[in-house]
């Protein structure tokens, strides 16, 4: 899929000069090439780091930077009138051409940047309240927006060139309910983009959003720099012009954005700082927005910073994307469910650029693929995270399929563990199904994911509990669940789960009763996680939880054959104890 930038509309916002061009001529080769070199006014001194790109019309085609000789070569999609577009953060754009290209015709093309822009330090954006449409529209978010949208696009460039190494010293913390950092995990890896996230193509955020729910498990994206300069982002968000002061440092001016009015799928919001003396690139604020909600949502949200080397070429030097955990609470007397926070996850990192020998040269490609499935029934399953140690997660598509296309398999530290983090596993108290892989450059390795069949799942938790009546199809449904305390979510360790119903199911159970009330019951373990088997199909059973003498809430379920039930369970406050850590 292409991805296109969009071409600002709104003229009065810079100054375009249009250059004349010194020299072309036609050199037969296979393709549309323009060559050309970039440089002051005084047509001597290079300028690198340049964004040049072909244009015609709405279209925009081979963006790259300038070497550090100022020189550069686009190649043409197609024969046609195009012209040169030159971007750098400091100076008014310029526009060299047309070049009237055949077909094998190569243009050259000595394009100079005559003009520097005005300084945004002179932006005042006293009253900017107004919430714009595109930030193309406003005479000021115009200029703000030419100033981002040229480092992005660098940012992109020097990533697609693969010349820039880096290293990233990634970090993964989990986060209690107040955001402070309880467990960490550390990992080092080399690559040639200094994020260590992806994210998705732009349609699909602006489609499906940025959080995704998938069992009981929820991914949150980021946008990069090709989402936030893709027209999809511009279309479905608002902008306005802002500033800040930090107590330390220089004045910022940015722009804020926002999902337009009416969204209805999970946004997001924030801002994008310059410094305004310099126009160059700061940083990114972001915090996830869900239809409904007033306030973002807590401990979510990412910070993305940028650099600017000597040579022009822009990475990402740090970043932090921050995960909540939200769990739903049912009611058990008014039926209602509410979402309460139980911590975060963090993952940040910091890059540095690679010099001398510890370069990378250009590696060989390494495919990483495979399909998770049911083993019962071979139905794909959908939409479910797959984790590579030491790279990132990918997701299953609707034939559950994953696949992972490692530019250098040398940046991964193999041999690594290939994870499929199936919904419910950790909850049902099964160890995640596991590969270990090792890649080399150019390596082709396929891995599938088998899931155990209900039986099998069912027959391994309630055998180990020693439950004979559970192996009778009639009492072979089974819950599992966690139990925690009402007020602080802490799960609680050695409580009695009891479930009972009361109907005549004309079938005599293991004691001999036919009529009367039936019960089960089971103790939860030291992590607060219950079992409880011999449960009867179709029928409304009640649940409760009982920590000493306290006892909880009781919850009506009812359990359909083939499926394994999953409460919480909850107790007040009182005689709780901690699970054993």
């Amino acid at each position: 899929m292409t991805r296109r930038a969009p071409l600002p509309l709104h003229r009065a916002a810079r100054a375009v000069a249009t250059l004349a061009v010194l020299s072309w001529a036609a050199v037969p080769v296979r393709a549309q090439v323009v060559r050309g070199r970039v440089t002051e006014a005084d047509g001597r001194t290079p300028v690198t780091g340049v964004v040049v790109s072909l244009v015609r019309g709405a279209t925009r085609a081979s963006p790259a930077l300038t070497a550090e000789d100022g020189s550069f070569l686009l190649r043409a999609p197609e024969p046609g009138d195009w012209r040169v577009r030159a971007d750098a953060v400091g100076y008014a754009s310029v526009l060299a051409g047309p070049f009237a290209l055949q077909v094998g015709d190569t243009a050259q093309a000595e394009v100079r940047m005559t003009d520097r822009a005005q300084a945004l330090a002179a932006v005042r954006i006293e009253g900017e309240t107004r919430c714009q449409q595109n930030p193309q529209d406003g005479l000021r978010t115009a200029r703000i927006w030419e100033s981002i949208r040229t480092a992005l696009d660098a940012s992109r460039a020097t990533e697609r060139e693969r010349r820039t190494p880096l290293e990233l010293l990634i970090a993964d913390h989990l986060l209690d309910m107040a955001g402070r950092r309880r467990t960490s995990r550390r990992m080092t890896a080399r690559s040639w983009s200094g994020a260590g996230f992806e994210s998705l193509p732009a349609e699909d955020l602006a489609a499906n959003g940025y959080i995704r729910t998938s069992g009981d498990s929820v991914d949150y994206f980021a946008p990069d720099a090709t989402v936030l300069t893709s027209s999809s982002f511009l279309d479905a968000h608002c902008f306005r012009a802002t500033e800040r002061k930090p107590l330390f440092g220089r004045r910022e001016i940015g722009l804020a954005f926002e999902p337009r009015a009416g969204h209805t799928v999970p946004d997001v919001e924030g801002s994008i700082w310059l410094d305004a003396e310099t126009s160059r690139l700061r940083q990114i604020e972001l915090a996830f927005r869900v239809p409904g909600r007033e306030s973002p949502l807590p401990l979510g949200g990412a910070r993305i910073e940028y650099e600017r080397l000597p040579n022009g070429r822009w990475y990402v030097s740090r970043w932090s994307l921050r995960m909540p955990i939200l769990r739903e609470i049912k009611d058990a007397a008014t039926g209602s469910t509410r979402q309460v926070l139980l911590g975060g996850r963090e993952r940040e990192g910091e890059t540095r650029v690679l010099t001398g020998r510890d370069t990378l040269t250009a590696p060989r490609p390494a495919l990483l693929a495979g399909r998770a499935f049911d083993s019962t029934t071979g139905r794909p399953l959908v939409r479910t995270v797959v984790r590579l140690a030491g790279v990132g997660d990918a997701l299953t598509d609707a034939d559950g399929r994953y696949r992972f296309a490692l530019n250098d398999a040398r940046l991964v530290p193999f041999p690594a563990t290939l994870t499929l983090l199936a919904p419910r596993a950790e909850d049902l108290g099964l160890p995640p199904l596991t590969h270990e892989v090792t890649l080399a450059p150019g390596d082709t390795l396929r891995r599938d994911f088998a899931i155990p069949s209900f039986a099998r799942v069912r027959n391994a938790l309630c055998s180990a509990l020693g439950d004979s009546v559970a192996t009778k199809r009639l009492w072979a449904g089974a819950l599992v669940g966690k139990v925690i305390v009402d007020e602080t979510l802490a799960r609680v360790a050695d409580a009695t789960v009891r479930a009972e119903w009361g109907i005549d199911l004309g079938a005599v159970p293991s004691d001999g009763r036919r009529g009367g009330v039936r019960a089960r019951q089971a103790v939860a373990d030291a992590n607060g996680r219950y079992v409880l088997c011999g449960l009867p199909y179709d029928v409304t059973i009640t649940v409760t939880a009982q920590a000493g003498s306290t006892v909880g809430p009781p919850i009506e379920v009812r359990l359909v054959d083939g499926w394994i039930g999953e409460e919480t369970l909850s107790v007040p406050n009182l005689g709780a104890r901690p699970p054993e850590r």
